[in-house]
């Protein structure tokens, strides 16, 4: 909806330009300083807009593929749910120098609001070498349907075909990682895992939300948002996938998350994927 607000503003700009130079001869027949200020503002109505649109680019850009896509009720959202400070404490264990969440999506699901954002973590080299990059990928949060609960954080690791993913608590006990991570998130988990090509993730709560982070090496709108030559239709469709899978993903995932209160953990929840065999997700 924004994306079509400033086209539209722009259009509008770029119309009255025209307008303006259709009447440069009839301003040429005026003062010198008359001529000059016209002319001028011509220049900027010319230029204003596409210092909007390279400023704006990668929101319009987005929001105009997602409604081409069927996903108008998604939104660009160049920050995420989570701060730097939060970012950092949920990598404690990297030790992060700075964090960064930017370039990624928001909608609702389930009546659960969800963020999903690129983020980059970087750690010192070394005295005069700068920073290097330990993490690159994908974050992303939805709000718990009851906050308040103690924080955990943990890895899920998936083996060769056929066998379980392996969850490892890097905060609190097994037992309680494994209660609130029961094995319907832990394999919707694995299947985004899946999709971007990596062996683990990350699962974590704040107290507020879920939190699920990939290091994948790279952006999902990689190519869309800066329209360059790296966009190619094998990476244009790719991108379609994933964008497809994700939302099916969240929206497990919420339900799943929903059914955490409406029935017992050990029971499974019935609108979960179920169909889908965990050795199906494991990476060979």
């Amino acid at each position: 909806m924004r994306a079509a607000i400033v086209l539209m503003v722009c259009v509008a700009l770029i119309g009255w330009t025209v307008l303006v130079l259709m009447k440069l001869p009839f301003l040429m027949t005026g003062s010198y300083w008359s001529w000059r200020f016209h002319g001028a503002v011509a220049l900027a109505v010319i230029t204003v807009p596409f210092i909007l649109f390279r400023r704006r680019r990668k929101r319009i850009s987005i929001s105009l593929v997602l409604a081409a896509c069927g996903h108008a009720d998604l939104t660009y959202a160049p920050g995420g749910c989570l701060g730097q400070r939060q970012v950092r404490r949920l990598f404690n264990d990297l030790k992060p120098r700075d964090a960064k969440v930017e370039d990624g999506i928001s909608g609702v699901r389930r009546d659960l609001p969800f963020w999903f954002n690129k983020v980059e973590l970087h750690k010192s080299a070394g005295f005069l070498q700068g920073n290097i990059w330990i993490f690159r990928g994908w974050l992303l949060c939805i709000n718990l349907p009851q906050p308040g609960v103690p924080p955990l954080s943990c890895t899920l690791t998936l083996g060769a075909r056929g066998a379980e993913p392996v969850l490892t608590p890097l905060q609190g006990e097994a037992a309680e990682a494994e209660r609130r991570f029961p094995a319907e998130l832990r394999t919707l988990a694995a299947r985004l895992a899946t999709l971007a090509g990596a062996r683990e993730v990350r699962l974590a709560t704040d107290g507020q939300r879920f939190i699920l982070a990939i290091d994948t090496g790279r952006d999902l709108f990689e190519g869309i948002a800066a329209l360059d030559e790296r966009l190619t239709p094998a990476l244009f469709a790719r991108f379609l996938e994933e964008l497809d899978t994700l939302t099916r993903v969240v929206d497990a995932l919420a339900a799943a998350l929903q059914a955490q209160i409406a029935a017992p953990v050990s029971q499974p929840a019935a609108s979960l994927d179920a169909a889908i065999p965990v050795s199906a997700l494991n990476v060979p």
